[in-house]
Parts: C-alpha cells; sequence; structure tokens
C-alpha cells in the first residue's frame, strides 16, 4: 500500500494513458504551463528592456521582484485563490514565479554588453533593433539559457502545486490529489513518474526552441 513495486506502478501508468481522459487532462494542465511560461517570458523579457532605457524603472521594480522571489509558492497560491478561478489560477502562478528568473537573467545579460560595442553602435547609429539582434541577443543568451533550463522546471513544479491546491476539474494535480484521497498508491506514484515526464519533455522543448531562436537570428 505504501510504496508498490515499479512494474505495479508502471502498469498503472499504462491503465492511465489508455483511459478515454488521459489525453485531455495532460493537455489542458500542459497547455496552462505553455501559456503561464509564454506570459512570463514575454513579460520578463520586456520589463528588463525597459529598466534597462529607464534605469529609475529598475529602482522602482526592484521591491516587487524581491518579493516575487522571496514568497513560497503554497502562500502565493492561497493568495490568488482569493482573487482568480481556479482554472485560471495555475496560469497566474507560473507567470508570476517565472516571471523574476527570466527578468533578472534578460537584464544581466544586457548589463554584461561590451560597453565599446555600444559605442561603435553609437558612433555608426545603428537602429534599435539592430543593436537588440546583434549586440544585446547574443549577449543574452547563456543568461537566457540558464534562465530556460531553471524556469522550464519550476513552471511544471508551480502549475502542479496550484492544481493540488485550487483543484480544477480537469487537471494533473487534481487526478493527484484524487488518489491520495482514496489511497490509491500506485496511481500516486505512476502520475509523479508522469509528471517527471512531462517537465523533462518542456525543459526539452523550451531549450529546443531557444536554440532555434538563435539559429534564425545567427543565420
Amino acid at each position: 500500500m505504501y510504496l508498490p513495486s515499479p512494474m505495479a506502478v508502471f502498469s498503472e501508468m499504462i491503465e492511465l494513458v489508455l483511459r478515454s481522459d488521459f489525453l485531455l487532462i495532460v493537455l489542458t494542465t500542459i497547455s496552462k504551463i505553455v501559456i503561464g511560461f509564454g506570459l512570463a517570458g514575454l513579460g520578463g523579457f520586456l520589463l528588463a528592456m525597459a529598466c534597462v532605457r529607464w534605469e529609475p524603472l529598475e529602482i522602482l521594480v526592484h521591491p516587487y521582484i524581491t518579493f516575487l522571489k522571496s514568497i513560497p509558492v503554497v502562500s502565493f497560491i492561497l493568495l490568488c485563490l482569493l482573487w482568480v478561478s481556479k482554472d485560471l489560477l495555475p496560469i497566474v502562478i507560473v507567470s508570476m514565479v517565472n516571471l523574476p528568473i527570466i527578468y533578472t537573467n534578460v537584464l544581466n545579460g544586457i548589463k554584461s554588453t561590451d560597453i565599446k560595442l555600444l559605442e561603435l553602435a553609437s558612433i555608426y547609429k545603428m537602429s534599435y533593433l539592430s543593436i537588440l539582434k546583434y549586440i544585446f541577443f547574443p549577449a543574452m543568451k547563456p543568461h537566457l539559457f540558464s534562465a530556460t533550463y531553471l524556469a522550464s522546471g519550476i513552471a511544471v513544479k508551480s502549475a502542479i502545486a496550484a492544481e493540488i491546491i485550487g483543484l480544477p476539474h480537469i487537471s494533473v494535480g487534481n487526478s493527484l490529489m484524487s488518489a491520495k484521497i482514496y489511497l490509491e498508491t500506485r496511481e500516486l506514484f505512476a502520475w509523479t513518474v508522469i509528471i517527471f515526464i512531462i517537465s523533462y519533455m518542456f525543459e526539452k522543448l523550451a531549450a529546443y526552441l531557444l536554440k532555434a531562436f538563435y539559429v534564425v537570428l545567427e543565420s
């Protein structure tokens, strides 16, 4: 009951995969992770770019970024549950948890840019888009990859945690919680393995898309 064998867990996984609602449950959760991660990436990038152009904004934003990085995820989930529906909760949590990670890495990447390159760009009066493409994005590259690997794993974990607490009807977190309540230990372990697979695949997909972006940018 408390520690099923690997074969029992594998057998339960097969049963879960063959269920008629399995694909719907998994895709619903993954879609919320993707939307939340995309919003965090876009928001973090735009906020970092804005802080580079207007330095007072960085000082103004810093306390809020520190707050988002410091507050426990569970506390944040419970607070957000007061204001948003349980179906939107995973998207909001993934966005808010990952925004500081992406913002900080993008900002540090831009600040690591060689000042001589920026002076050269100023002399030749390069457009801002050209500076972004040929100077800022290459400088951000290692920081963006670091942020992607870190944030993608956190995105999956925070989304599942939000689903376990919020319990949206169709979700991996709800299925995980139901297995725990009814002492379906094999199913509990099976869903845990499935979450690990989702996390691994999402991390690889995010890294692959970022690599593809840089291939297109550098071509």
